[in-house]
């Protein structure tokens, strides 16, 4: 062992490294993906959220406005729900593939 280094030690740093190296690049790209699919969805939600006030515009009576209102939130919270189960299933299926 010249200088004390076992070569057998080292070699399986050097794997080690490689492995890491290999895993923190999978992980980077999963993560870029699931960082693309939310800003996705953000400037799909903000163009509806920009529409609402024509729609509310567009009232003629009381009960237009609340069902504006009702259709934006109802909309709103189903899109919200799907998105995150979309994204929490990516979640998984990133951690499972890169361990």
């Amino acid at each position: 062992m010249p200088f004390g280094f076992d070569v057998a030690q080292l070699m399986d740093t050097t794997n080690g490294f490689a492995a890491m190296t290999e895993f923190n690049g999978k992980l980077f790209a999963g993560l870029v993906y699931l960082n693309k699919e939310y800003v996705r969805f953000i400037n799909q939600r903000l163009l509806e959220d920009l529409n609402l006030p024509q729609k509310l515009a567009a009232c003629k009576a009381p009960q237009d406005l609340f069902a504006a209102y009702t259709d934006f939130y109802r909309a709103a919270s189903h899109d919200y729900q799907h998105e995150f189960a979309r994204i929490l299933k990516m979640g998984q299926s990133l951690t499972a593939e890169a361990t």
